[in-house]
């Protein structure tokens, strides 16, 4: 449970990027979208989920995709995305296969 005692070693100044991870199923979504509204109190915040499920339109009620949606609420700046990090990394092996000395293995699922 995400406890305000927790939050405020989550929600700090010095920090400008926070990971939310875990196995599926376990609200990594939720909490992600929990943190991001706290954090657009006082902060720009942007939410940017990699998961193939997409859950972020279902989570704020709207549809989102691989372009930035604002958030409409009161007082606070929250921009979601929901990314296609398989063809992120494609795209990114594309625009830099000459540096690339390398054999890469990613295992996506």
């Amino acid at each position: 449970m995400l406890t305000s005692e927790k939050l405020k070693t989550i929600i700090n100044p010095d920090k400008k990027l926070i990971f939310v991870g875990g196995k599926g199923g376990v609200g990594k979504t939720t909490s992600a979208s929990a943190i991001a509204i706290r954090l657009s109190k006082s902060y720009k915040t942007l939410l940017i989920s990699t998961a193939p499920a997409h859950s972020l339109g279902d989570c704020w009620d709207q549809v989102i995709g691989s372009s930035v949606v604002d958030i409409k609420t009161a007082g606070r700046e929250l921009s979601v995305v929901e990314l296609d990090a398989k063809a992120a990394f494609e795209d990114f092996k594309s625009a830099h296969e000459a540096e690339i000395l390398l054999p890469i293995l990613i295992v996506m699922t």
